[in-house]
């Protein structure tokens, strides 16, 4: 993923690869980190945790 990509198109793709990897794995549900490595966003901003369905799957998305 590229730096100008905004953390809606990072989620949409990490989502995506993180069902078909634990999907090939018989997963039923899977964790994705996502690391803001921007040094101007506070890090209580960069911190949270959310619950994403994509195709069938839950995933909870870890923001550090």
């Amino acid at each position: 993923m590229r730096e100008k990509d905004g953390l809606e198109t990072i989620k949409s793709k990490a989502l995506e690869q993180t069902a078909e990897y634990a999907k090939s794995f018989d997963g039923t549900e899977a964790h994705l980190l996502i690391f803001d490595r921007d040094e101007k966003t506070d890090w209580r901003d960069k911190v949270y945790h959310e619950v994403a369905q994509h195709d069938g799957m839950t995933i909870q998305i870890w923001g550090v």
